[in-house]
């Protein structure tokens, strides 16, 4: 009997789960930070409750993901992404037509609490319909759908809210969401089932050491990510004194190349028939970028951006193959369950970076707060170590079950 994941729906599963993550990145962050003046116009806001916004919208993901990861294994991807973006659409719809900044925060979060179900949903529907040989490359499409949804909520919502006001733009953002949902309901079919044998024979993902070491190491990465990407356009304009326009280029640049390095990474991931030590090498690289981005910090700009851009980049490159690790650490009927795990402790990562690299910059300088990810990055190569013998002890028991 022909495979499923050899024939040709499963590059529509593909586009479909990255469409619907990609929608969520567009209508929630980074996509709604792009209209943060135009919210502070309608609702009359100071600075920090913007950033009550945005820490709400933040803890969705954070809230939510784990749940979504187990009803995912129960309910399946269609009726998960159902579930989680019809009543995100509605919120919206209604939270476009009140003037409450109460109503906006806690609209806003609960949206994202039921649009988080495209975090583990998307993932899963794109891990069980490609085998191994090109799940790495899979899941770097599916994520590049972040960095691409930030930079289409950059072009979209801030022309929106320009010629028809917040309100309406707040109202399409919840029609896109319902679009998002039928197109999850017409593209989306069962996975395919797979007799791979358990690797993880714990009742629960989160007791496998291996599992936490993953998760631990890759969210350090994470960390990384979301304080380069979070300070890059701050660090250009106020130590270097770019124009905002030149410093949000620069920014642009470096998602686009963090979009096209996430397939490459994965593309790389299964050429090397490794997660785990592609992980490695992008820690190191990220390490060495960023001591030269230290020793060029205050040195002509051709000679600044290049490391910088470039750590920015492999800071975020990893999240593919790291969520292809997770899953194939686990049982394939538990890939919501380890995802979810996963994306939880990623989530909390990046709530935590941003405070502690904004004030170890306050106290210490750049410099330092660079160093701080740089220490994180090796950190992480370290951790991993003891996973390459498991992945290479894993890959070889696979080998031979097959040529039995």
């Amino acid at each position: 009997m022909t495979d499923p994941r050899t024939s040709n729906y499963r590059w529509t599963a593909l586009g479909v789960s990255t469409f619907t993550q990609m929608i969520v990145a567009v209508v929630f962050l980074p996509g709604i930070a792009s209209i943060g003046p135009a919210l502070q116009g309608r609702y009359g806001l100071t600075l920090v409750q913007t950033g009550l916004i945005f820490t709400g919208v933040q803890l969705g993901p954070l809230t939510t993901v784990a749940l979504w990861g187990l009803a995912t294994d129960r309910w399946g991807d269609r009726l998960t992404l159902v579930v989680g973006l019809v009543p995100a659409a509605v919120i919206l719809l209604l939270v476009s037509r009140s003037h409450s900044f109460f109503i906006l925060v806690v609209g806003l979060t609960l949206g994202s609490m039921f649009a988080t179900a495209t975090a583990v949903a998307s993932v899963r529907a794109a891990v069980l319909w490609f085998g191994a040989h090109q799940r790495g490359l899979a899941l770097g499409i599916r994520q590049m759908s972040f960095p691409l949804g930030g930079a289409a909520g950059a072009l979209l919502l801030p022309r929106l809210s320009n010629e028809f006001g917040v309100p309406a733009t707040l109202a399409w953002m919840g029609v896109i969401c319902a679009v998002a949902a039928l197109i999850a309901v017409v593209g989306i079919r069962k996975p395919p089932t797979t007799r791979a044998a358990p690797v993880a024979k714990t009742r629960l993902v989160i007791r496998d050491p291996n599992v936490r070491r993953l998760t631990l190491c890759s969210s350090l990465l994470v960390f990384g990510q979301t304080s380069l990407t979070a300070y890059l356009v701050i660090f250009l304009t106020s130590h270097r004194h770019l124009p905002l326009e030149v410093a949000a280029l620069v920014f642009l640049v470096s998602q686009v190349g963090a979009a096209g390095a996430r397939v490459g990474g994965g593309l790389y991931s299964d050429f090397m028939r490794s997660r785990v030590r592609p992980m490695r090498q992008m820690a190191v690289a990220v390490l060495v970028l960023l001591g030269a981005t230290i020793l060029t910090s205050d040195l002509p700009l051709p000679l600044l951006l290049p490391p910088l851009v470039l750590a920015t980049v492999f800071s975020m490159s990893a999240n593919g193959i790291a969520a292809a690790a997770i899953t194939e650490m686990t049982n394939m009927d538990k890939v919501g369950e380890s995802m979810g795990f996963q994306l939880t402790m990623h989530s909390l990562s990046g709530v935590i970076a941003p405070v502690a690299f904004g004030a170890t910059v306050a106290y210490a300088g750049w410099s330092a707060g660079f160093a701080l990810v740089g220490v994180l990055a090796l950190a992480a190569w370290v951790g991993m170590r003891p996973l390459v013998a498991l992945e290479a002890g894993r890959q070889s028991r696979a080998v031979a079950a097959v040529g039995t």
